[in-house]
């Protein structure tokens, strides 16, 4: 944990995750100028399984409103994190899940409780051993948390003052405990 690094690869995080976490914006965020930004992040908190359902959502949007573009679902995604704080990151995951492939088990091929293997072996063979797409993915919401961040002045950050003062309070309980537990 002393070592923990936002640079290290194998955080999960992207250079523009580890760039908004340094250096969080320092002005009210908002979608009140860009109206199809706003629909496509509302429309990506509303729908379970965003990827598929996103896409075709979209594509019936386009037609009813007659036109060629609207943002896509990375942008949604991106637009959210911004907004809220709360990054999601992707994990390689057993495919019976039994295990995440991060951390000690991010360079294994298989899983080591049940041997189910990681890659999608199609894939893997088509591309001579190029191309390593994960059988099963996991996403697990980071929540980025500045203290800057509370003074932004967004909606978010009202919301998420009292959640930070509780999460600090049980953290600060946390340690108390640990360093007893030590000591």
């Amino acid at each position: 944990l002393a070592n923990a690094s936002l640079d290290d690869p194998e955080s999960g995080l992207d250079a523009a995750t580890v760039e908004h976490i340094q250096n969080p914006p320092q002005h009210q965020l908002s979608l009140d100028d860009d109206p199809d930004l706003k629909a496509a992040v509302k429309l990506y908190l509303k729908l379970s399984h965003a990827g598929k359902d996103y896409e075709a959502a979209c594509e019936v949007l386009m037609e009813s409103k007659d036109v060629d573009d609207f943002p896509t679902l990375y942008q949604a995604k991106r637009a959210v994190e911004q907004l809220s704080g709360i990054s999601g990151i992707m994990h390689d995951m057993c495919f019976n899940s039994c295990i995440g492939f991060t951390g000690q088990f991010v360079h294994l091929e298989s899983c080591p409780i049940c041997s189910s293997l990681c890659y999608d072996q199609v894939i893997l063979t088509q591309s001579k051993g190029k191309k390593k797409v994960a059988r099963k993915h996991k996403t697990k919401g980071e929540l980025l948390l500045s203290v800057n961040l509370l003074h932004t002045g967004t909606i978010c950050s009202k919301k998420c003052e009292r959640f930070t003062y509780m999460f600090m309070l049980a953290l600060s309980r946390i340690l108390t405990c640990l360093a007893a537990a030590i000591c």
